[in-house]
């Protein structure tokens, strides 16, 4: 090391103190020149005889070279998504309404062996409350299934096509 490191070292480490043999502006100011003719930025100490190396060897950089290691938090490969804590009390039944054009589902839709989740269907007819279903289960998914939905909506809503034939020869069948 240089005499002028070790000074600034001594400096900073608060053994000599700052008044005691200060080095001259112009030796402060006089910059290596390498064989090229052109400044050196590189250092002349390597890096493992640097005091801040020394006191501290951590083998660690970053915010854990200041704070230490902490457990990283990162939902980004969680395979299983957290679940609801099970709550052993008896399931409670919840009813979704549907038009009255859901019951052409029939039995063998709602009766089906093998549910996980056994649905309730209740057809109501009455003037109050008009044609509707009501299809229960302990599960939301399962009386919010997608095969219930979209036999509604085929039902209400239709199909529309539009066929647009242009050209010559141009021949359509179905």
């Amino acid at each position: 090391m240089t005499v002028q490191l070790q000074r600034m070292l001594q400096r900073c480490s608060g053994r000599v103190p700052f008044t005691a043999s200060p080095i001259p502006w112009h030796v402060k100011l006089q910059e290596p020149i390498s064989a090229c003719g052109q400044r050196c930025f590189s250092s002349k100490v390597s890096i493992p005889e640097l005091a801040s190396v020394q006191k501290k060897v951590t083998g660690r950089f970053g915010v854990e070279w200041f704070i230490g290691r902490r457990p990283t938090e990162v939902a980004a490969k969680m395979v299983e998504l957290p679940k609801v804590p099970f709550d052993p009390k008896p399931y409670k039944l919840d009813f979704r309404m549907y038009p009255g054009v859901a019951s052409g589902l029939g039995a063998e839709y709602y009766f089906r062996d093998g549910q996980k989740h056994p649905l309730s269907y209740f057809h109501l007819r009455g003037s109050s409350s008009g044609d509707v279903v009501a299809v229960g289960a302990t599960d939301k998914r399962a009386r919010e299934a997608r095969t219930i939905d979209n036999y509604v909506k085929e039902r209400t809503r239709g199909f529309a096509v539009q066929l647009v034939l242009e050209g010559r020869g141009v021949k359509a069948y179905w």
